[in-house]
């Protein structure tokens, strides 16, 4: 009978450690899941922000190739603003803050817009501002290139 109970005991004890481990598991899944949403939406504010502050004409303009905005302090500083925030993004991306789905659909926008006539325009003026971050800066060059 003693053996009985301690084989029983045995047995409840494993399945105890698989489900507290399956558990664990699925909240730690889905905590990363929630900080990445959170990540996400904060980027998406931001995001808003930086084009709020742009001037319509720079930011409505800059892919237009035959006529691109003129330059100006405010739109250049919408721009060093803007390619923070792509920064930024690059940065989590790289820390694996998103998902390849994620940043296969954030990038197609971040490129055309880093293709732009208007960022080809500052981008050279404004690269300094980011060569502490190597991998960035490259990015940008390639994407240009």
């Amino acid at each position: 009978m003693m053996v009985e109970f301690a084989g029983v005991s045995a047995l409840f004890t494993g399945v105890s450690v698989l489900v507290a481990v399956v558990g664990l598991w699925r909240a730690a899944a889905l905590y990363k899941r929630q900080t990445n949403a959170q990540i996400l939406l904060t980027c998406s504010e931001r995001y808003d922000t930086v084009i709020a502050a742009c001037p319509a004409a720079v930011w409505l303009g800059r892919l237009d190739a035959a006529n691109p905005p003129p330059s100006s302090a405010a739109g250049t500083m919408a721009i060093l603003r803007y390619l923070n925030l792509l920064c930024l993004e690059y940065y989590l991306w790289n820390q694996k803050h998103f998902s390849e789905m994620e940043w296969i659909n954030w990038r197609a926008m971040l490129e055309t817009n880093l293709r732009s006539p208007l960022l080809r325009r500052e981008w050279p003026n404004l690269r300094q501002d980011f060569v502490a971050d190597s991998a960035f800066t490259e990015y940008v060059d390639s994407v240009q290139a």
